[in-house]
């Protein structure tokens, strides 16, 4: 994950680029998640691409990183424990089933 330096080097263009960045690799999670439904999850590597940030950038990319990721973890967790999809039920629908 680059940072602000790319935003540094490229400005506008850099700041572009980081947004699709994030969004494609959210898009490539996502779609993983759904067709494999993995039980678990692993990653590997040098997620924040520098050995030597100052503190607030790498505060700036641990929150790029849940954006990506946590998001999707959270939303997993709460399907598989209510059992399925989310579905708003009225009341009368409820009750004409029984």
């Amino acid at each position: 994950m680059e940072g602000t330096s790319k935003v540094a080097r490229e400005g506008f263009i850099g700041e572009v680029d980081l947004a699709f960045n994030d969004l494609y690799t959210r898009h490539v999670f996502q779609t993983a998640q759904r067709l494999q439904a993995p039980t678990h999850t692993i990653v590997l590597g040098d997620v924040f691409s520098s050995e030597f940030i100052e503190e607030e950038e790498f505060v700036n990319r641990t929150r790029r990183f849940r954006d990506i990721f946590v998001r999707i973890f959270l939303f997993l967790l709460l399907k598989d424990f209510v059992g399925g999809p989310f579905f708003l039920h009225s009341e009368t629908e409820t009750e004409g089933s029984s």
